[in-house]
């Protein structure tokens, strides 16, 4: 199981962070405010996301006495899904202490980025905050990240140019259809058939059994947003099936095909 400590910075699951200055003194709270301290907003902008992608989730709180309060705000996230336990491809997220002063009557903000594994299949993230003095919590609250899944990134389209009795030649052409180009790619299939290809260009191409990788060559590593495309083709051997491949995975996003 893979483990993030987010207060070392060893992963960008905690991509930015900000900490408000508290606000401006005054002699007491606002009348609605009651206790020490109260969380006046927690939540993730956006409010949904799909892995791959980051989210923000920011609190802010309000110090409802006339003295200064001096504080930790204890930042706790999970991935949830279905069944129990972390979900698959998801990381564990270890806990985030921060200080949070407040000046009297003052108030503070706190943001946190949180990067959502593209493999992660989790369904939740929920992050809770819990602002404590010496020991005593003061405070509480939870904030959801609904995920959805992703859309495809990619589209891929086989085209078999020739075959004969015992081989055949084919090209692959992979589109980008995310918003963000790629620098450096990986394309892995598995054929149906018996095939075996025995050169390839335009692409660095190992196969093992029936999974085929493919890795850009040196001059071709970039792929640009939104319709960007690449190419590679091999000649192979065949003896019983020729059969097309139908499922494709780019830098781990599984591809529509077409």
């Amino acid at each position: 199981m893979r483990r993030f400590t987010v207060l070392l910075g060893l992963t960008a699951l905690a991509v930015g962070a900000a900490v408000g200055g508290a606000g401006p003194a005054t002699a007491a709270g606002p009348a609605a405010c009651t206790g020490t301290v109260q969380i006046t907003g927690f939540t993730f902008t956006p409010a949904t996301g799909s892995p791959g992608q980051t989210a923000t989730a920011t609190l802010t709180a309000q110090n409802c006495t006339n003295q200064p309060v001096s504080a930790t705000a204890t930042w706790s996230g999970r991935f949830v899904g279905a069944g129990g336990g972390v979900p698959a491809g998801c990381p564990v997220i270890d806990p985030l202490a921060r200080p949070a002063d407040f000046a009297a009557g003052g108030t503070i903000t706190q943001s946190t980025g949180y990067l959502v594994f593209s493999g992660c299949t989790a369904t939740d993230l929920q992050v809770t905050v819990r602002i404590t003095a010496g020991g005593v919590l003061l405070a509480q609250q939870t904030a959801d990240l609904l995920l959805q899944a992703a859309r495809p990134t990619c589209s891929v389209s086989y085209d078999r140019q020739s075959e004969w009795s015992t081989g055949f030649v084919a090209t692959v052409t992979v589109t980008n259809l995310g918003s963000v180009g790629v620098d450096g790619w990986t394309l892995t299939f598995d054929f149906p058939g018996d095939q075996a290809i025995t050169n390839a260009w335009s692409a660095v191409v190992t196969q093992t059994g029936r999974t085929v990788t493919a890795h850009n060559a040196s001059w071709n590593g970039p792929v640009p947003p939104t319709g960007g495309r690449v190419s590679f083709g091999f000649y192979g051997t065949w003896a019983t099936s020729d059969a097309s491949p139908t499922s494709f995975t780019f830098n781990g996003n599984a591809c529509t095909t077409g």
